[in-house]
């Protein structure tokens, strides 16, 4: 050994002498000094034998041993444990399965490394000598297949002492053979190596036939020493600085990879097992633990490369490892200690200013979502999904080109691949929820964080590298998802186990720049402010809420990011088009290299947006998964009922609808809007795109039509119109045709369901007239859109005779809100059927001017008048869709009730409305509608002529109608009604019997025309203040408008107000009760109509007399 005294980076000394060197170690290795005796291999640990270790030469077979039992530490160091062990003392039996092999000592391989065999000729001596050499495979004399330790030899030389080795020499055999001659491939694995082969050696020293071999107790000792030796300086290499100088330090995260991705034997997690226990013992195992998965940290960001050229580095091993280790309770347990397992603030410090002045300040930055991934030790491993780069590029190298049946058969193999991948982190989840309380609250608060960072996710536009990727954000929602289902049954019996004021008791994510289902961002502060606890919530109720917040920013995000890459592979697809179409103007031209490489590079992420959304796609569309979502949508929305009925739900029959308060209770209106947007964007997207899932899973129907119901029911619950908008959306989807024929989904719901028969249909026609006012720019395109769903739903209802009777009863019961209900239908059906008859005449004018087939020599004009024509071709079919069902709407609504139509604030304006779009369709321009392909649009005129026949004939029996029909002067004309008959007649339309009927009615008409021709000669000339301001008819029921003071006929403002509750002279707001009746002018009125009647009398009874 040298003489030269030098300390290493660790402490330990190199002093001239072995007594010295031991002492001094033997301080240093106090704190891992637990008792080193033969009884205690594993102190402080479960140390169990290696399953696995290699069979040696002369071994026998594999035998089940039990576990190394903890013994009680000793404050004294390995190597005086050793000394004062007594040679007999007990020690329990261990013995290791076999099957890891030996690790690789120096330059020597495992396999080629001699087996320990027990010689029963050997004495004591010679079998502790050979074990030793065998085991830790070392030499005191020189050997090509050991490490001779010389400094050991020439010690024990100079002491003219024996060289062989003894138990007493274990401290100092192991700390020259580490620190003195480099081990390869680390010092881990040659730690490991010892540990396994002393285990293998127990192995051979069972009984045989009962009893024990020579000196039993005396070999068992050694080979507990050795490994407690093995296990202590495990410790050591895995809390060294990689920089010291010693050589002891060990990479052990890198090297349980490069076990776990071998695939040769099985990992050493019981030697790792011992390992942390030692650690743990001398409270270093943060030390341990950190540096380990620091390691894996680093090394599992190498799983995501930067770009297609480089190789996918297999992520199996990564999990095979954090599998393994936070299956050790403890490892589970001590994450949360680590650095890097939360998600940190970064402080960054700017540089020094020039010139120097004031030093700089060190500002604090927030972690950006994206940063995630590779920052945090779990990161890697969310973030590892087929659905994401680079993976997805993999899958779909060339995606243009890919058949339906390839991409069909690519999508089962990543769907099986991602369960996989979520199965495994929920288990490594799992292991960490388990391990102990602060474990558990750490990876929820780990998982709020992420939320909290990700918020732009659903925003309009996104830059992918400021949020975490899609996959990684579906990976925590399957295990949130999967941690929720044991509570989320679809019966509710449940739901009180969740905290309802869970965002008043320190919620593990932050809502307070949310926007809230009905109040605002103050209000909804102040409330958390008084309302405020620190009561601890359960884990269910954390579960709950977390998986609500990554239904709408991972999975609602994921859906939105989809949609956003269908744009971009759009645009990216024009752009190529435009590139190409001017590649020939630039040949042979200095630029031509840059367009063509602005070419490849527009290619390139074509094929790369398209293999992103393929893959999205590929786990959006997966059935299984999203019928696990549904459930959990359906369960979140029972929820929210049971909290806004203040606990009456469930069952649906406690709800007494509508509920008292027009508004919700506190606690519900403060709740992030999300809550709900979330699981009904879910259905709807469900509904458009997977209906099956819907059809397969009819027990979450109740629930989702429940939801609709009761919120359409107090729409004052919820303040966002759009979101009430998507509740109506949902009943849509419900109701239209599945396929091949099949009824909607939800219509055995509306059919059955009491609460539907009660409510469903005053709902839908309440939101009718709510959808008017939106508050936006674009409310009066929006409504039209809804009121398409409404009509829609009632048309699939009318068969159900229940919800005909609930209209007669609207109708009698709640007269102002049925016509008020009327109106807007009424005002829809007109503007809608004068919009699609005026795209027609534009298209039929605009095909007469164009060529059929397009050239590629148009000028200018031309090509803008194509344009022309595609926006009336789009906006032609969006308004005959919406034409036909509002018709349809008309016609089952008069037939059931024909008198609720004509009521005088109503029925003028209905018969202007049929007779101007009967003069459109058989009158003089009716030709002017002809179109190309008139199907295209929707458009099937006589079909359209049959229908609005049809609602002239539900009301032909009510006089206010006939007089109304005949009283319309600008599109009232007797022609109209026989060319009616003549077209409805020759393509047989109607019966003969439907077709007199008609033309009674237009004779009816007509005595009424003249009727009212005689009356208009008895009143002559009539005054301007006995004229209605806006529609020019004499007034009947004068009254004058609180604010303008103009007087005006109570019938007109009625009807008026119908569709705007506005003065119409100055738009300041008006009710009907503000309107006060102009008494003095009725009397004057009705004067002038008796003394014009009078003139008339008197006139015509002289022009009889004189005749």
């Amino acid at each position: 050994m040298s003489n030269d005294a030098d300390e290493g980076p660790l402490g330990f000394d190199r002093v001239r002498s072995v007594t010295d060197n031991v002492q001094i170690r033997r301080k240093r290795l106090q704190k891992l000094g637990g008792s080193s005796s033969s009884s205690s291999v594993a102190s402080g640990a479960e140390n169990k034998a290696v399953a696995g270790a290699s069979p040696t030469v002369n071994s026998q077979p594999t035998i089940p041993s039990p576990v190394i039992k903890a013994q009680t530490a000793s404050t004294s160091s390995p190597a005086t444990s050793i000394e004062s062990s007594p040679a007999g003392s007990s020690t329990p039996s261990v013995s290791v399965p076999a099957s890891i092999p030996h690790s690789t000592p120096a330059t020597t391989p495992a396999a080629a490394t001699p087996a320990v065999t027990t010689r029963p000729q050997m004495s004591w001596k010679e079998w502790q000598n050979k074990t030793i050499q065998d085991v830790l495979q070392v030499s005191l004399t020189p050997r090509s297949d050991y490490c001779v330790l010389q400094s050991v030899a020439d010690e024990l030389s100079s002491e003219n002492a024996e060289l062989v080795f003894t138990k007493e020499l274990l401290d100092q055999v192991f700390w020259s053979r580490l620190t003195e001659q480099k081990c390869l491939p680390s010092v881990f694995d040659y730690l490991l190596g010892c540990w396994t082969r002393a285990a293998s050696s127990r192995r051979l020293l069972k009984p045989k036939h009962g009893v024990n071999p020579p000196d039993y107790e005396e070999k068992l000792s050694l080979l507990n020493e050795i490994q407690n030796f093995s296990v202590n300086f495990a410790v050591i290499s895995g809390t060294a600085d990689a920089d010291e100088g010693t050589g002891l330090y060990s990479n052990i995260g890198e090297r349980l990879l490069s076990k776990a991705s071998s695939n040769r034997s099985p990992l050493p997690w019981e030697f790792i097992d011992a390992v942390i226990a030692r650690a743990e013992e001398q409270e270093l195992t943060t030390v341990l633990l950190g540096g380990v998965f620091s390691q894996l940290t680093k090394l599992g960001a190498k799983i995501f490369p930067p770009d297609l050229t480089t190789t996918l580095i297999d992520y199996r091993p990564y999990f095979t490892v954090l599998e393994n280790l936070t299956s050790i309770k403890l490892v589970a347990s001590s994450l949360p200690l680590l650095d890097n397992f939360e998600i940190s603030e970064k402080t960054v410090v700017p540089p020094p200013p020039t010139p120097p002045s004031n030093p700089p300040v060190p500002s604090v930055h927030p972690t950006e979502a994206s940063q995630i991934i590779t920052n945090t030790i779990l990161g890697p491993f969310f973030a590892t999904s087929p659905i994401d780069p680079p993976f997805c590029w993999g899958n779909f190298t060339n995606p243009e080109i890919m058949s339906q049946p390839e991409i069909d058969r690519v999508a089962i193999d990543i769907r099986a691949e991602l369960k996989v991948v979520q199965e495994r982190l929920f288990f490594i989840c799992d292991k960490i929820v388990r391990a102990s309380p602060a474990s558990r609250q750490a990876l929820l608060e780990y998982f709020g964080k992420i939320l909290d960072l990700n918020h732009r996710r659903t925003a309009m536009q996104v830059d992918p590298k400021t949020v975490s990727p899609d996959g990684f954000m579906l990976n925590i929602t399957y295990v949130l998802t999967k941690f929720s289902e044991p509570f989320a049954d679809l019966y509710g019996t449940k739901l009180d186990k969740i905290s309802k004021d869970y965002y008043s008791h320190d919620p593990v994510l932050d809502i307070s720049e949310e926007t809230k289902i009905a109040s605002d961002i103050q209000a909804s502060n102040e409330y958390y402010k008084v309302s405020a606890s620190t009561t601890n919530v359960n884990f269910i109720s954390h579960c709950f809420f977390l998986t609500l917040g990554y239904f709408h920013y991972g999975l609602g995000g994921t859906i939105q990011s989809s949609s956003r890459l269908k744009n971009i592979i759009e645009d990216l697809k024009h752009h190529i088009a435009r590139i190409e179409a001017e590649l020939p103007r630039f040949e042979n031209t200095p630029r031509i290299n840059f367009i063509k490489n602005a070419l490849d590079n527009a290619r390139l992420q074509l094929r790369q947006a398209q293999g992103l959304r393929i893959s999205s796609q590929c786990v959006l569309y997966d059935m299984d998964q999203q019928s696990v979502y549904l459930e959990m949508a359906a369960f979140q929305l029972m929820f929210l009922i049971h909290v806004a009925s203040l606990s009456q739900y469930p069952p649906a029959s406690n709800l007494a609808l509508p509920f008292q308060n027009n508004i919700g209770p506190d606690i519900f209106i403060n709740y992030p809007e999300y809550l709900i947007e979330a699981p009904i964007s879910l259905a709807l997207y469900i509904s458009r795109y997977l209906p099956h899932i819907l059809v397969k899973n009819s027990h979450t129907h109740v629930p989702l039509v429940n939801f609709c119901v009761t919120f359409l029911s107090n729409t004052g619950y919820i303040k966002n119109p759009y979101l009430k908008a998507k509740l109506v959306e949902l009943l849509f989807y419900g109701s239209i045709d599945y396929q091949n024929g099949q009824k909607g989904y939800f219509v055995n719901i509306f059919d059955s369901d009491p609460l539907c028969h009660k409510h469903l249909l005053h709902s839908l026609m309440n939101f009718y007239i709510e959808v008017e006012q939106t508050g936006a720019s674009s409310q009066f395109y929006d409504k039209f859109n809804t009121r398409y769903y409404i009509s829609q739903i009632i048309k699939c209802i009318w068969a159900n005779s229940i919800y005909r009777a609930n209209l007669a009863k609207e109708s009698e019961q709640d007269v102002d809100f049925f016509v008020h209900f009327v109106a807007l239908l009424l005002n829809d059906a007109t503007y809608l059927l004068d919009e699609s008859l005026a795209k027609l005449g534009e298209i039929h004018k605009l095909q007469k001017e164009l060529p059929a087939v397009a050239s590629p020599e148009e000028d200018q004009e031309t090509t803008e008048k194509r344009g022309q024509l595609e926006q009336a071709e789009k906006h032609a079919t969006s308004y005959m869709q919406l034409t036909n069902q509002t018709v349809v709407l008309l016609n089952l609504f008069t037939s059931a009730i024909p008198k609720a139509f004509v009521t005088p604030e109503i029925v003028d304006r209905f018969a202007a409305m049929l007779n101007y779009n009967l003069t459109a369709l058989v009158g003089p321009k009716c030709r002017e509608l002809k179109v190309q392909n008139p199907e295209k649009y929707g458009f099937n005129p006589r079909e359209l002529l049959s229908r609005i026949v049809d609602v002239y004939l539900n009301l032909q029996k009510e006089e206010p109608f006939i007089k109304a029909v005949a009283r319309d002067g600008r599109s009232y004309n007797p022609a109209n009604f026989d060319r009616a008959v003549s077209v409805l007649g020759r393509w047989v339309l109607k019966s003969p019997a439907e077709l007199q009927t008609l033309s009674q009615l237009r004779e009816a008409a007509e005595l009424v025309k003249q009727e009212d021709e005689q009356g208009e000669l008895e009143l002559g000339d009539i005054p301007d203040e006995f004229l209605d301001p806006l529609m020019y008819t004499l007034m009947e029921e004068p009254v004058i408008l609180p604010s303008s003071k103009v007087t005006i006929d109570l019938g007109t403002i009625k009807s008026h107000l119908l569709s705007d509750a506005k003065d119409p002279f100055n738009r300041a707001p008006l009710t009907i009760e503000q309107v006060i009746p102009n008494t003095e002018l009725k009397e004057k009125i009705q004067a002038f109509k008796r003394e014009q009647r009078e003139k008339y009398l008197a006139a015509r009874s002289n022009m009889d007399t004189s005749s």
